[in-house]
């Protein structure tokens, strides 16, 4: 590490005495980002919300909110925006930098004095440079994963029915074992696919044989996790869907979290 050495006297001061200024608090903070990742060098300062506003045959409306991305030791702030993708793409967060406050120099040229820094979504790779958000990880999962807990979260944001709004999400822990979490609502009172809430692309497959596992919601109702042998794909119905009552009331709220040993365990003792 260096740092500048102050005297009296008139020390003289060049601008490799500024850039050292500018450079040693990035270094640090790239240097502990690295100790306490495992040597992640890009990372969310926390969680960013991804809710569904809206989806239809073709596109989904994604709302995502503010945060900060860490990229070694530099902050890229980013806004809460709502942006329009195409069905099966995920979002982007990609880099913006801008020169800003231009002077006059003394040999009469004009350059900045400034760079902003920031970042923002969109539906394909923009800007500087770019990531698939769902390939980020937030600092405290990386630090959690570089301590042998959890993995980072993976979200699945399209193809709910219904007017369904929220998220499918899940993660990979160290044990082997795996995670989900699934936070939706609707306005809606009557179905318009009576019984269906979401089907999930084959990257949430859940592995070895199929299963099938009932929850509560927050309407006290049941909702119904499966996997079927033919697609390979997850889908959510509702109970009375799966039993051939697709006439109850929709269920407005569904939140659940749980682990894909539960599910094991819940089908072993179904079939014991």
């Amino acid at each position: 590490m260096e740092k500048l050495q102050i005297n009296t006297g008139g020390q003289p001061v060049v601008l490799e005495d500024l850039e050292l200024l500018q450079d040693s608090p990035r270094k640090i903070f790239a240097a502990l980002l690295s100790a306490l990742t495992g040597g992640v060098d890009v990372v969310l300062l926390g969680e960013v919300s991804r809710l569904v506003q809206e989806s239809t045959s073709t596109t989904y409306t994604l709302a995502l909110s503010d945060g900060t991305l860490m990229i070694g030791g530099e902050l890229y702030p980013f806004a809460a925006q709502v942006i329009q993708i195409p069905k099966g793409i995920e979002p982007y967060i990609c880099l913006k930098e801008e020169d800003e406050d231009f002077r006059t120099f003394d040999n009469n040229q004009k350059h900045p004095t400034r760079k902003k820094l920031s970042a923002f979504f969109s539906a394909e790779p923009a800007g500087v440079k770019s990531w698939k958000l769902n390939d980020l990880q937030t600092l405290q999962d990386a630090m959690a994963a570089a301590g042998n807990d959890a993995g980072m979260w993976v979200y699945n944001p399209d193809n709910f029915e219904n007017g369904y709004k929220g998220y499918f999400r899940m993660r990979y822990l160290k044990s082997g074992d795996a995670e989900f979490e699934v936070n939706l609502s609707s306005a809606l009172t009557e179905a318009v696919k009576p019984g269906v809430v979401c089907t999930l692309n084959a990257m949430w497959r859940l592995p070895e044989f199929y299963r099938t596992q009932y929850f509560k919601t927050l309407d006290s109702d049941e909702v119904c996790l499966a996997t079927w042998a033919a697609d390979s794909n997850l889908h959510i119905f509702t109970r009375d869907y799966i039993e051939g009552m697709s006439n109850k009331p929709m269920i407005r709220n569904i939140y659940y979290k749980w682990k894909l040993s539960e599910m094991i365990e819940w089908e072993r003792n179904l079939q014991s």
